[in-house]
């Protein structure tokens, strides 16, 4: 344990290493605020994010956090999404979709089996290097 000083209220507290540099009580208030944000979800199905914020006090960071831990999830109809952390792509709730999850899969089991992974293609279109040439 190490002495750490509560990254929201400024309380010197025992850090265990693991985790949020939350102090106990800061700890507690964001998770009856989880609490509240589920029920709320639970309760009014297509709810979207601003009226959860509104109703429920939590801010637009706390709420990707649970979505990205996968600890809750909007309905599709909402229109709540956080990004694919490896392609972008719009996901309901955790770190990557579906086709990177497979992706990742893939070449870990390629890693472990000592096979060569295939090599991509970089796409063609805006990543491409363009020179210009001056005529004078």
């Amino acid at each position: 344990m190490e002495v750490q000083t509560c990254s929201k209220c400024g309380r010197l507290f025992n850090w265990v290493g693991i985790g949020p540099r939350l102090c106990p009580f800061c700890k507690e208030r964001e998770e009856e605020i989880f609490k509240t944000v589920k029920n709320y979800l639970w309760d009014h199905k297509g709810a979207n994010m601003k009226e959860v914020m509104e109703n429920c006090g939590a801010t637009e960071k706390q709420i990707k956090q649970w979505i990205r831990e996968q600890r809750i999830e909007f309905a599709k109809e909402s229109g709540v999404t956080v990004d694919c952390e490896r392609c972008g792509k719009p996901i309901l709730s955790g770190k990557m979709c579906s086709d990177c999850r497979k992706q990742m899969e893939q070449e870990i089991k390629a890693l472990s089996t000592g096979e060569e992974l295939p090599v991509k293609k970089k796409p063609r279109g805006r990543d491409r290097m363009f020179y210009i040439h001056d005529e004078g």
